[in-house]
C-alpha cells in the first residue's frame, strides 16, 4: 500500500510541475521535457537490468535511481500535460 501512496504522491506533484511548465513555458518546451524525461527514464531502466559493473556516470545513476520514482514522474508529466489541454479546450 505504501508503493502505491508513494506512486500516486510523485504523480501528482509531477503533475502539477508540468501543469507550470504548460503555463510559464508553454506547449512546446512542455512537450521537449517531457520527451526527454521519456527517453532517460527508458535509458536508465535497461542500464538499471544490466549486469555490467556501474563504471559511467549514467550507470551509476541507474543504480540510484528506482523505476518506480521515474517512472512515476514520466507518468505524472503526461498525466499533467493531458490535463492541463484539456482544462484549455474546455475553455473555448
Amino acid at each position: 500500500m505504501r508503493y502505491l501512496i508513494l506512486f500516486l504522491l510523485i504523480v501528482f506533484l509531477a503533475a502539477l510541475l508540468a501543469i507550470w511548465c504548460m503555463r510559464k513555458l508553454g506547449g512546446t518546451a512542455t512537450v521537449v521535457i517531457g520527451t526527454l524525461l521519456s527517453v532517460l527514464v527508458v535509458v536508465l531502466f535497461v542500464l538499471n537490468k544490466s549486469d555490467s559493473v556501474a563504471d559511467t556516470f549514467l550507470e551509476k545513476l541507474a543504480d540510484l535511481s528506482p523505476p518506480l520514482i521515474t517512472g512515476s514522474i514520466v507518468i505524472g508529466w503526461w498525466v499533467g500535460y493531458a490535463l492541463y489541454g484539456l482544462y484549455l479546450r474546455s475553455r473555448h
